[in-house]
């Protein structure tokens, strides 16, 4: 059991990483397309459409 908690504890831990870089690279291309033209805006529905295949 507790080699399972420590599993589970280091899974986590590569998730939230996985997640803050994500979310990192989202704000660096959200912020050029705001400066610029709106026409790079659904180009963000796939990164979210990534994110929620792989919370899977």
């Amino acid at each position: 059991i507790e080699e399972l908690g420590n599993l589970n504890y280091a899974l986590d831990i590569e998730l939230q990483k996985e997640r803050q870089t994500r979310e990192a690279m989202q704000a660096r291309f959200r912020h050029p397309s705001s400066s610029s033209t709106p026409v790079h805006l659904p180009q963000k529905s796939p990164s979210s459409a990534d994110l929620s295949s792989t919370s899977l």
